[in-house]
């Protein structure tokens, strides 16, 4: 009897195997510290990668042909 393709003469790599996919959501409700933290983290991480894009485009356009 096969049911769903769990056969047991069959190998496992033949074998039907159902899975099931979660997915979790979490909410973030920092305090007013943690907010300006956060709010600090951000801009300096922006302030990094302009600096990092301004850099590479400066090295770009020094060495275009």
């Amino acid at each position: 009897m096969v049911v769903w393709g769990w056969e047991r003469n069959l190998p496992l790599r033949m074998c039907y195997i159902p899975l099931m996919i979660r997915s979790f959501q979490f909410r973030c409700r920092p305090t007013e510290a943690q907010k300006r933290a956060l709010d600090d983290i951000a801009f300096k991480a922006n302030a990094v990668y302009n600096a990092a894009l301004e850099e590479r485009i400066d090295c770009y356009r020094k060495w275009e042909m």
